[in-house]
């Protein structure tokens, strides 16, 4: 499976180092813009490959904290 991506310059640290862990080739070297690095790459196997943006995008997601209302609180606390 063949790839390009544009990854954020402030992530492509983390990428690179998960890119090298799951099994995949670089195909060109990465080539550096304003504000993102153009990637291209290939993996044997899809697995790899999916595993690879799971992992990345697991990472880089914002952590969004949501809050329960009080019946909710309440019905956990009562055990219904």
């Amino acid at each position: 499976m063949e790839a390009t991506e544009y990854i954020p310059k402030k992530h492509f640290e983390l990428w690179y180092e998960i890119f090298k862990l799951s099994n995949g080739r670089s195909l060109s070297n990465p080539l550096e813009g304003k504000d993102d690095v153009y990637v291209h790459y290939y993996f044997d196997d899809v697995q790899d490959a999916n595993r690879l943006n799971h992992s990345f995008d697991s990472l880089t997601k914002p952590i969004v904290e949501t809050k329960c209302s009080f019946w909710k609180r309440l019905k956990v606390k009562l055990g219904l």
